[in-house]
């Protein structure tokens, strides 16, 4: 398990929101400029969800 902290704007939220819906993530805390996703899954999955979401 991993907790993610990602940086959003109100344009990429969605986005970010998106992706993570689909790798299975749930939003733990979303703030005004971020939001943290808990994700379950091996180091291999968490790493690739990383680059995927990585600016």
């Amino acid at each position: 398990m991993a907790l993610i902290k990602l940086a959003v704007s109100p344009e990429s939220e969605a986005r970010v929101r998106e992706t993570a819906g689909k790798h299975g993530t749930n939003v733990v805390e979303n703030g005004t400029d971020s939001v943290i996703l808990e994700f379950t899954g091996t180091k291999e999955n968490i790493d690739s969800f990383v680059e995927i979401v990585r600016p």
